[in-house]
């Protein structure tokens, strides 16, 4: 086989990858309500991103709880995305949904382009941390409804993704 097929065969794995996770993060999006300001999106991309940290400190949790938590994470990143930036004005809330995760597909594949993988759970929780803190940087100062924060959205829900997709069944 020839290199280019190779290379072919690894991005179409790749992508069915991403899509296995994003299939887990648009289910579990069906159970979060609708957001009513950056505050509170904040605050639920924060919650879920603190169980995270939970169950990387403890090494007794099962990679299906790290996952879950990431999937939740990213969940709640792609519904602030819908609900409170400027994303795709005047379509419907399931087109909206497909749009978003379609973005979030689009941002783990650049930044699996861009950076090397995750090494260990508490990398991958570092570098999510720190799209969630470049979050608030708009959160904080009443800008958490603009395109900079719906890109500091997609990062976060896209960290997540990168989380599950390369460390999440690591111990420490």
């Amino acid at each position: 086989m020839d290199t280019a097929s190779n290379a072919a065969d690894l991005r179409q794995d790749l992508d069915a990858d991403i899509s296995v996770v994003l299939e887990w993060v648009r289910r579990s999006l069906e159970t979060f309500k609708p957001l009513n300001s950056p505050h509170e999106g904040y605050a639920h991309i924060k919650a879920h991103l603190d169980k995270l940290w939970g169950t990387v400190l403890a090494d007794s949790y099962r990679p299906i709880d790290r996952k879950l938590h990431a999937y939740n994470m990213s969940a709640a990143a792609v519904r602030y995305i819908i609900d409170l930036t400027p994303f795709k004005p005047s379509r419907t809330e399931a087109d909206k949904i497909v749009l978003a995760i379609d973005a979030v597909h689009a941002e783990v594949k650049k930044a699996m382009i861009k950076h090397k993988p995750m090494v260990s759970v508490h990398e991958g929780y570092g570098v999510i941390l720190e799209e969630v803190d470049e979050l608030f940087e708009e959160v904080r100062p009443d800008r958490g409804r603009t395109t900079e924060a719906q890109k500091e959205a997609l990062q976060v829900a896209a960290m997540g993704v990168r989380f599950v997709l390369d460390v999440a069944e690591k111990q420490r």
